[in-house]
């Protein structure tokens, strides 16, 4: 089992928290949270195996998969409640 800290996290790495917020919070910030989590999941799904590990790269498109649920149904919320 690999060690999931947030130090050795290969899918939020350190690098990605710098100013107090991570990339993905400013990215959403923008108002283009849901392309860029769908586009990212592309991404590793296609180059998966042909840069890092093959498990490592479907981890990586399930997060931004699983955020892009994530997004959508408070997106979903948000309108039920605005009706």
């Amino acid at each position: 089992m690999t060690d999931a800290s947030p130090a050795n996290d290969p899918i939020n790495p350190a690098h990605y928290r710098s100013g107090g917020m991570q990339c993905i919070d400013a990215i959403e910030a923008l108002g283009i949270g849901p392309e860029f989590c769908r586009a990212t999941a592309i991404k590793y799904l296609w180059r998966l195996g042909n840069k890092d590990d093959e498990l490592q790269d479907a981890r990586k498109a399930l997060w931004y998969v699983n955020r892009l649920v994530q997004e959508l149904e408070q997106t979903n919320l948000q309108r039920k409640e605005g009706e």
